[in-house]
């Protein structure tokens, strides 16, 4: 379905809700209640910053950010996260090093890290994947393809296997 155009004058494909996703972005908690899934978005660019933390939270999900890999650490830290989407190119300290510091962290070794980036080539794919992400997404990307993805991702049993979000 298409949504009206936005103030750009682009149309926009309507995302999917909790109602009508495969998977309700929900857990279970030690005390047995549910919760929104927590998704911690590291970007920079404020207007991705903007589209995903807008996307995410209308699909249901408990969005945090940082601007900057130490920020993102520092985050991660205090309140582990579900699933994080990290941008490569970041200030202070870059997504290849805060994927391999949170793989280190043991609240978050086993969380998927989808690495999202505008660089070209084989090489930060490869590297994202030495680093320990879980998946890898070329920019510019599917907001609604994403969504799916991270669904899938936080399926209970999914597990974390290495896999390519297509470019």
């Amino acid at each position: 379905m298409m949504m009206p155009a936005i103030s750009d004058g682009k149309p926009r494909k309507e995302l999917a809700t909790p109602s009508t996703q495969p998977f309700a972005p929900l857990k279970l908690c030690a005390k047995m209640e549910l919760v929104l899934a927590k998704i911690l978005i590291v970007e920079d660019d404020p207007d991705m910053v903007e589209l995903l933390q807008t996307s995410f939270t209308g699909a249901g999900y408990s969005v945090r950010t940082a601007t900057s890999g130490a920020q993102a650490l520092a985050t991660a830290r205090r309140s582990p996260p579900d699933l994080v989407l990290l941008d490569l190119v970041l200030p202070e300290v870059n997504g290849f090093t805060v994927c391999e510091a949170l793989r280190r962290l043991p609240a978050t070794t086993s969380v998927p890290i989808i690495l999202m980036t505008a660089l070209p080539g084989e090489f930060p794919r490869m590297a994202g994947m030495e680093a320990g992400a879980d998946a890898y997404l070329r920019k510019p990307f599917d907001v609604e393809e994403l969504i799916l993805r991270v669904n899938e991702l936080l399926q209970p049993g999914h597990g974390c296997p290495q896999t390519l979000v297509a470019a």
